[in-house]
C-alpha cells in the first residue's frame, strides 16, 4: 500500500507508523496471478470465495477435537466477525490482540479480524503480563480475544496498561465469552 493509495481503514494508526517510503521495497507483480484488486479482504478471498465456489463441504480444519468444513468455518467467521463489530466496535484499522493456542477457534478468530478490516495481533500463549503490556503499548491495542484458560496474564498486562480496554473471552461457555456471544449472531 502507498501512503496515498486510499484505505478502508477507520483507524489509520497503522498507515501513520510505516517507514519512510524511502526503505520500502519495490514491489514488481509483473505476473498475471500476482495481480490482485486495490483492495482485498483476504477473509473473504479465502473462506466466502471457497464456498461460493461449491466446496464448502470440504475439511478446512481438523483437530483432535473439532472438525470444521469451509462452510462451517465461515459461518463461525461471520458470527464472530458480527461480535467484533456489533459487540466490541472493532472498526478497520483497529488491531486486536489475540491470545490463544492453536486450536480452531483461534484460526476463526484471525478470520474474523480480518473480515472486519482489523489488524491482528497473535501472541504467544507463554507471554507473561510485562510482556504482553509491550506489545499493547507498542500498538496501541484497545480490543483483544483470549482463550480463557490464558486470562490471567492478559487482565495483569490490561491493568498495567491505559489503552487495552476490551477483553472477551473464547472457549468458555460462560455468559458474555465469544461462543455465547456468537450464538445470538445469524
Amino acid at each position: 500500500m502507498h501512503p496515498k493509495t486510499p484505505t478502508a481503514h477507520v483507524d489509520s494508526f497503522a498507515a501513520d507508523h510505516l517507514p519512510a517510503l524511502h526503505l520500502w521495497p519495490e514491489l514488481i507483480f509483473t505476473q498475471p496471478e500476482l495481480e490482485y484488486p486495490a483492495r482485498l479482504n483476504c477473509a473473504d478471498a479465502f473462506l466466502e470465495t471457497i464456498v461460493a465456489r461449491g466446496l464448502g463441504d470440504k475439511l478446512a480444519i481438523r483437530s483432535a477435537h473439532t472438525n470444521w468444513t469451509y462452510a462451517q468455518l465461515c459461518g463461525k467467521v461471520n458470527q464472530l466477525a458480527r461480535v467484533l463489530s456489533e459487540d466490541m466496535g472493532v472498526v478497520p484499522g483497529n488491531r486486536v490482540l489475540l491470545r490463544g493456542s492453536n486450536t480452531p477457534m483461534m484460526a476463526a478468530c484471525i478470520f474474523a479480524v480480518w473480515k472486519v478490516g482489523a489488524i491482528a495481533v497473535p501472541t504467544m500463549p507463554l507471554l507473561r503480563a510485562k510482556e504482553l503490556n509491550v506489545i499493547v503499548e507498542k500498538a496501541q491495542i484497545r480490543f483483544a480475544l483470549c482463550a480463557s484458560a490464558l486470562m490471567e496474564e492478559l487482565d495483569s498486562a490490561a491493568n498495567m496498561s491505559d489503552t487495552l480496554s476490551c477483553i472477551y473471552q473464547f472457549n468458555s461457555d460462560q455468559p458474555g465469552s465469544v461462543e455465547h456471544r456468537m450464538a445470538n449472531k445469524d
